[in-house]
């Protein structure tokens, strides 16, 4: 993945409501580790911290999907 892939990912959560503070919350990443990648300072995040993002991700896109049904 990109930078570019990874601060879409933090956008995408961000468009649903989330809030920095909320993301790093819930996926237990630093606030300034999320604003790194979601700002393109981070190009290789740790495989820990893809996994993080990715999850929460899917967690919210499963909770919404549940919630047009």
């Amino acid at each position: 993945m990109t930078a570019d892939e990874f601060a879409a990912i933090i956008a995408g959560l961000e468009s649903q409501g989330m809030g920095p503070s909320e993301i790093a919350r819930e996926t237990g990443l630093s606030r300034m580790t999320v604003w790194r990648i979601a700002n393109g300072e981070t190009s290789r995040p740790s495989y820990e911290t893809v996994v993080r993002l990715k999850s929460l991700a899917a967690r919210r896109a499963a909770v919404t999907d549940m919630l047009r049904r």
